[in-house]
């Protein structure tokens, strides 16, 4: 009885594998798989936060496309400009087409007998920003810090109806009167202080 000393075939494939492996280096250690792929997921991190930050700050971002809407943006210093906001975002607020208002203060002699002293009024006009003295073009970029509060006008109130009638003007007209005016608002007398 002769045997047949030959191999069986998983013993040739388990060998040719080992030789394979040995001799050329086909896969990467496993160190090196586990740094390559935590440098994978740190790069999609990294660009997932970048996207994140982006997208939040643009959607901060408001662009007003309405011509015909006016609003009041009323700043920490008392000051309030009215015109056309068509930015706004995290950092400043961006307003076209700007008017704001000039309260002078006006004594009148009194028409009361009793009470010969003058009167003061106010003498509220609103002044179309770009007539002053050092010419400022009719853009302005506020800190938004600064602003307290913006708020769109009606149609009908009126200072929307001060600056229609304005711009209504010819422009020879608009350069003659500087600024629409709001009629005299009287004022109330001081009161003497108590002692």
């Amino acid at each position: 009885m002769a045997m047949d000393i030959r191999k069986s075939p998983m013993e040739d494939f388990d060998l040719e594998e080992t030789k394979s492996s040995e001799g050329s280096k086909c896969c990467p250690p496993p160190k090196a798989t586990g740094l390559i792929i935590g440098l994978i997921i740190l790069v999609l991190v990294i660009v997932g936060v970048v996207g994140f930050v982006l997208n939040n700050q643009k959607g901060l971002e408001i662009t007003k496309s309405a011509q015909g809407e006016w609003q009041g943006v009323f700043l920490t210093n008392g000051q309030v400009y009215f015109g056309h906001v068509v930015k706004e975002n995290a950092n400043e607020v961006v307003l076209e087409n700007i008017y704001y208002l000039q309260v002078k203060q006006v004594l009148q002699k009194s028409q009361d007998p009793k009470n010969p002293e003058p009167q003061t009024e106010q003498s509220i006009s609103l002044i179309k920003l770009g007539e002053e003295l050092h010419g400022p073009k009719d853009l302005m970029r506020i800190n938004r810090n600064q602003v307290l509060f913006i708020e769109d006008l009606k149609k009908d109130g009126k200072v929307v109806q001060a600056i229609a009638e304005y711009e209504a003007k010819p422009a020879a007209e608009k350069k003659a009167t500087s600024a629409p005016t709001a009629p005299a608002v009287p004022t109330t007398p001081e009161i003497p202080p108590v002692e």
